[in-house]
């Protein structure tokens, strides 16, 4: 049986003491991964988009007295009530955000006249992220017709759950 020779250890013995600094202490910190089902997106799915917010915490956090970009504008600019509004900020670069789009035309479709869907490109629009405090996208926020945020949800948001937390705020019937 042959020995190794010393250097050739040695060598091996460095790139696993650099491997196990490297998991140690070399890892980009991030939100933990959210397991993928193969069936599409789970609930909850985000893309980091900045560092984490101290005013958020969890999927949905305390509703803040805001008023969204363009809320009821389209309305309003008819003479007409406002309306509810959801804002969607999100990026085109984002997978769960993505998924989120034809989900979101559709329901533009669907309560068109009821509530008022807007989608943000969080980089395009840098100062309406920043307004609202995104730190994942895609983040979902919803109003009522005074312009009130009254829920906010973070990541991948089904359509079924969008319509029934519509229905339970009293946004749309």
């Amino acid at each position: 049986m042959r020995r190794l020779p010393p250097l050739f250890v040695l060598l091996i013995a460095g790139v696993f003491l650099v491997v196990a600094i490297w998991a140690v202490t070399g890892r980009p910190q991030s939100q933990p991964a959210t397991p993928k089902s193969k069936d599409g997106p789970s609930a909850g799915d985000v893309c980091p988009s900045g560092p984490p917010s101290p005013t958020l915490s969890g999927e949905a956090s305390k509703p803040s007295p805001t008023t969204p970009p363009a809320a009821g504008q389209s309305s309003a600019a008819t003479g007409n009530k406002s309306l509810p509004a959801l804002l969607d900020l999100g990026s085109s670069g984002c997978v769960p955000c993505q998924q989120m789009a034809p989900i979101l035309e559709e329901l533009a479709a669907e309560y068109k006249g009821r509530v008022d869907v807007k989608v943000i490109d969080v980089y395009e629009q840098q100062e309406v992220a920043r307004r609202y405090g995104v730190r994942l996208i895609p983040t979902q926020i919803f109003f009522d017709a005074q312009g009130k945020e009254v829920f906010r949800h973070l990541g991948f948001f089904p359509k079924e759950e969008i319509v029934a937390k519509f229905k339970e705020l009293g946004l749309a019937k």
